[in-house]
């Protein structure tokens, strides 16, 4: 299954909350986890108030890391072989891990993924479109108030 069907069948209905054991591991939806590929990739999040992890299937994050140097490259007005995008580039595919789905369904989550997200005993996972995010439950909690009151505001207007 190609990556885009196999995240957007993720997408839906992916908000979960799962139990971590000491060792990192989480359980993935069952319903899920014969969909998954088996070239996942992991990534913090760039939210330093919020963070997250990012779990993607390798194809889509790659494709995620050339587009956002396309950016740059415009953005900045930089030459897409510039030192400042070769830099960039190798720092983002310096951040991603493989990650597995094991024989019972659990993803083992390095340690220093788990203290950059700060994910404790309880973690929710939730459908993003190409990837998706992994939080720890409290740390969700104050995001999703934080970014309601932000969108009700242009609910208002709508």
């Amino acid at each position: 299954m190609a990556a885009e069907a196999v995240m957007a069948a993720l997408s839906g209905g992916a908000n979960t909350t799962h139990p971590m054991d000491s060792q990192g591991r989480v359980s993935i939806a069952s319903n899920h986890r014969s969909i998954l590929p088996e070239d996942l990739v992991i990534v913090p999040s760039n939210n330093k108030s919020f963070p997250s992890l990012w779990i993607y299937p390798k194809v889509a994050y790659d494709r995620w890391v050339e587009a956002f140097i396309q950016d740059k490259a415009t953005t900045l007005n930089l030459a897409e072989d510039s030192n400042e995008l070769r830099f960039l580039k190798a720092k983002m595919h310096g951040q991603e891990k493989p990650i597995a789905v094991n024989q019972v369904g659990r993803i083992l989550i390095p340690k220093d993924l788990r203290e950059y997200a700060s994910l404790d005993k309880e973690v929710r996972i939730i459908g993003a479109g190409e990837y998706l995010e992994v939080w720890d439950e409290e740390t969700y909690i104050r995001y999703d108030e934080h970014y309601s009151n932000k969108i009700n505001i242009f609910v208002d207007y709508l």
